[in-house]
């Protein structure tokens, strides 16, 4: 998923609920016209090792509290930061997405972490569950999970899976050096082999900005208002959307427009 859609689902999960559209709209396929667009270009990802190549060397997991919202009890929503991203975004900037997600009826925690391993940071996310935690937003360079998942004889791919936040109670393992299908027994850092209960516990969301083009923290402080604007005032007009469908999928683009409804 592209950072772009990220963020897209950050404010769709983190919301919890839109606010009402107008009636007009209510079930009508308002994008039905919107045009598909596709690259004409030559452009191809990097392969997946140049990108880790440049992510930091992990360190300790250690959680510093810098915020809470509501209630003085367990978060039921944590925002899960980069160090020292709270103070670069400020305090006003915070409190006024920490008070937006209290209004919805959340209790909030804003948390910055070291940059880890996932799963100290699944684990963190664990315990918190067991005290209430509903939802969490990663927001700022922060492990990112990578599954290795293979389709025999049809297709394979390495791709991020933040999914691994939200599943605190599956089992998911890196057993194989590459796909599965090559039979060569390791460890790649790679989740490779799932089992147990796979169902979601909790809703999870990022948001990265380092790799756009703008001042990061810019560019996390115009989402934000714009969050917050439409937490207060609902969809502006005309309504618009875009939409990121991975080429595996391109076939189904139609589908995909056409369920982009209110």
């Amino acid at each position: 998923m592209t950072v772009s859609a990220i963020l897209l689902a950050t404010a769709v999960t983190a919301s919890s609920a839109a606010p009402a559209a107008a009636s007009s709209l209510d079930a009508q396929h308002v994008y039905d016209n919107t045009a598909l667009t596709t690259s004409l270009g030559n452009w191809e990802a990097e392969p997946i090792e140049v990108w880790l190549a440049t992510q930091p060397v992990p360190r300790p997991f250690r959680a510093n509290v810098v915020a809470h919202a509501g209630p003085m009890t367990a978060p039921t929503f944590i925002i899960l930061m980069e160090e020292g991203l709270y103070d670069s975004l400020g305090a006003s900037v915070m409190s006024e997405w920490m008070g937006d997600m209290v209004a919805q009826g959340y209790v909030v925690d804003a948390v910055e972490i070291t940059y880890s391993t996932v799963q100290e940071v699944r684990g963190y996310l664990s315990d918190a569950y067991a005290q209430g935690l509903e939802g969490m937003v990663l927001i700022g360079d922060l492990p990112v999970p990578l599954s290795a998942f293979e389709w025999p004889g049809v297709s394979s791919e390495i791709f991020p899976s933040d999914y691994y936040f939200m599943d605190l109670d599956g089992t998911w393992e890196d057993n194989w050096i590459g796909y599965p299908s090559a039979q060569n027994p390791g460890s790649d850092g790679r989740f490779d082999t799932w089992s147990g209960s796979l169902d979601p516990e909790i809703f999870a969301a990022r948001m990265q900005t380092s790799n756009l083009q703008g001042e990061e923290v810019d560019l996390l402080e115009a989402y934000l208002d714009r969050a917050h604007d439409w937490r207060q005032n609902g969809d502006p007009e005309p309504i618009t959307a875009l939409c990121y469908v991975d080429d595996d999928w391109a076939a189904w683009g139609p589908q995909y427009q056409s369920a982009m409804q209110m």
